[in-house]
């Protein structure tokens, strides 16, 4: 018998396949080569959450030298300002 219902086990896999995502992203396991994988990373927190969290990755980007998941970083930025 589970002990939680079906909507409560579904949100908690779907937070452990999203921390073990940005797990493999941070540590440059999967790299960010689509602007869409940060909307995927991103949809999952609150507004304010956000940007904290993106600037995170930013900062693991550059501490490995990771120039290709740093440009989709900047591409997916300068998506977001275009009207």
């Amino acid at each position: 018998m589970d002990l939680l219902p079906r909507a409560a086990q579904r949100k908690v896999v779907e937070e452990v396949r999203h921390a073990h995502m940005l797990a493999l992203i941070m540590n440059g396991t999967v790299p960010l080569n689509d602007p869409a994988q940060i909307d995927g990373i991103l949809d999952i927190m609150k507004g304010p959450e956000q940007m904290p969290l993106l600037r995170k990755i930013e900062g693991a980007c550059r501490r490995r030298a990771d120039n290709d998941s740093l440009a989709t970083l900047a591409r997916w930025r300068l998506s977001r300002q275009q009207p």
